[in-house]
């Protein structure tokens, strides 16, 4: 079936397409919402971590059951309109982007290699007691601050990627070579 034919088959009404269409996307609210809203409910760290597990496991049942009431061909048409924000820019892309990719993607590589080291060199330094007191925060603070960097910086590292475009490693590579035109 051609593109248009599963789009076809997916937008035509009837109550099967209408409920797998909601089966298909109910879960992706679920499965933001709840690491959201659960935690919001003032229970105990077991009973939220339960609750969250019930709730994935229910949306991952869900989604797979709209499979039947979508077909196979509507199932990936919807899989494929639901994803297609994901797929990369292949072609050329603008100098700004370029430009804008390539630092996003140092920044992200650096900030991880750079935020490593500074660790490493501390620690090995200080040393690393769950009671010793760094730049005013104790250990958990430490942690829960270097890993919100390094997550900070592998988002920026994403980020880069998809700003370079489909052909990302060329461009990159392209960054390093040098050219008698410079």
């Amino acid at each position: 079936m051609t593109t248009q034919q599963e789009e076809a088959t997916v937008s035509q009404g009837g109550w099967r397409i209408k409920l797998g269409t909601a089966m298909f996307t109910i879960p992706f609210v679920m499965f933001l919402g709840a690491p959201i809203v659960v935690p919001l409910l003032g229970l105990t760290g077991t009973q939220a971590a339960a609750v969250i597990g019930g709730v994935i496991v229910a949306a991952e049942v869900i989604w797979f059951a709209s499979i039947p009431l979508l077909g196979k061909e509507g199932f990936f048409a919807m899989k494929k309109k639901a994803f297609s924000f994901l797929k990369l820019k292949e072609g050329p892309i603008t100098e700004s982007r370029h430009s804008l990719g390539v630092w996003l993607f140092c920044l992200g590589l650096g900030g991880q290699l750079l935020l490593h080291a500074v660790m490493i060199v501390a620690y090995s330094i200080v040393g690393a007691h769950p009671e010793r007191v760094l730049l005013g925060m104790d250990f958990n603070q430490q942690m829960a601050v270097y890993f919100s960097l390094l997550v900070l910086c592998v988002l920026s590292l994403i980020a880069g990627v998809y700003a370079l475009g489909a052909d990302f490693a060329g461009r990159l590579r392209g960054m390093f070579v040098w050219s008698e035109k410079a």
